[in-house]
């Protein structure tokens, strides 16, 4: 969308949206309509600047979180390779890189999260679990020396995750811990990374990933759940982690019933025109987040489409310029890091996931720039550069699979 089409387009929306408040008094109404304020006014006071990544305040700000967290990251105190995989990966987006010492005592660090039975828990002490295990190992994977990938076990790591599989096809996130999407997501990423994708690792995990979509295309986090950004992407995600190892293996593609299609239009119709960023659900407010979770999941049918020649299937694109808009000039904050939404505080989930999803949006700009951001592996959102050399790294190590 050009400058002038969107100053067309804010004044026709303004008076769409701002009208007849009082007749929907609903908090996600008023909500809404906040959100919608925040920005024409961005516009209206021309208080947004220049479209452009601030590279070297991201830099700092991500620097500094490495050295010394605020006192509110307490909260995450298990979620401790959350953390540094936020940080490692947004730095690794802007070209950037920790530094020698903050390298080491990042390895360091995530070799004492990682359980004596294999995977990896939120702090040192703690139960492993999936999503931790997840975020370490992209860490690692990310920081990318070989002392960083041979702290993972990889025979103790396989057999932990089978250990938490389910007969469905699902994965506990931990030993007593709940079965969802994002359990068989993180199981199947990690073993996808570390070459651990076995016959029986990955049994009824497709018919399991189909059984999650909602009436109304979207995947929920269970069976009968609402379609949700982050859960449609884990679980589109993994089931081409299955279709890359059915091929593999068997030379063809992965049997489902999951419905491409509904999913496809369930997700392009989450991106709102007026803010230009994504939603994570039906009537529910746009987040920097879902830059990532809604457009790697629109990547990835793209890519799907594509290698299946599915010529009855329109691949549809979403607009990367008013991604980029969304995400450049209301979640861009002053002194580095992105935010959720305007008014919000930054903070380093959303920086990482607002890059991650910049990066996919300057794959679908329909311009090339000199200033774009590296690409993704979207199966696991890490540098394509970085899950080559993990990829080559495990192939050589691993003999799980041979």
């Amino acid at each position: 969308m050009s400058e002038t089409e969107w100053k067309l387009s804010s004044r026709d929306l303004e008076s769409l949206y701002l009208q007849n408040e009082d007749t929907y008094p609903t908090e996600t109404y008023l909500l809404q309509r906040q959100v919608e304020r925040s920005i024409l006014k961005i516009e209206h006071d021309k208080l947004r600047g220049e479209d452009r990544l601030n590279r070297d305040e991201h830099r700092e700000y991500l620097h500094q979180s490495l050295q010394q967290l605020p006192t509110s990251y307490q909260a995450l105190d298990a979620s401790q390779p959350w953390l540094c995989y936020w940080i490692v990966h947004a730095l690794d987006l802007l070209g950037d890189k920790p530094t020698e010492e903050e390298a080491k005592g990042i390895v360091e660090h995530l070799s004492s999260c990682q359980s004596p039975h294999g995977g990896f828990g939120g702090g040192y002490g703690q139960v492993a679990h999936l999503a931790t295990t997840y975020a370490a190992v992209c860490a690692l994977c990310i920081v990318g020396t070989p002392e960083a990938l041979q702290v993972i076990q990889l025979d103790k790591l396989y057999n932990w995750i089978l250990s938490l599989k389910n007969e469905d096809g699902s994965f506990r996130v931990t030993e007593q811990g709940e079965s969802d999407v994002r359990g068989l997501y993180c199981a199947l990423a990690v073993a996808y990374i570390c070459g651990l994708l076995t016959h029986e690792l990955v049994e009824n995990c497709s018919t399991y990933i189909s059984s999650l979509q909602s009436f109304d295309g979207g995947l929920g986090g269970e069976p009968f759940n609402e379609g949700h950004g982050g859960y449609s992407y884990c679980g589109f995600a993994a089931l081409c982690i299955l279709n890359e190892y059915w091929q593999a293996t068997e030379n063809q593609s992965v049997p489902h019933s999951l419905d491409i299609k509904r999913l496809q239009f369930w997700v392009i119709n989450r991106q709102l025109e007026l803010e230009g960023g994504f939603q994570g659900r039906v009537n529910k407010l746009v987040d920097s987040c879902y830059s990532f979770w809604q457009g790697g999941l629109i990547a990835l049918i793209d890519y799907w489409i594509r290698k299946h020649s599915q010529s009855d299937q329109v691949s549809f694109k979403f607009s990367g310029e008013d991604l980029e808009r969304y995400l450049l000039r209301y979640c861009q904050c002053r002194g580095g890091g992105f935010r959720d939404k305007p008014g919000k505080p930054r903070d380093l989930y959303h920086t990482c996931y607002a890059l991650s999803g910049l990066s996919v949006a300057h794959q679908n700009l329909k311009e090339s720039r000199s200033s774009l951001l590296p690409k993704i592996n979207y199966l696991v959102n890490i540098r394509v550069e970085r899950w080559e050399f993990a990829a080559a790294y495990f192939g050589n190590k691993n003999s799980l699979t041979s």
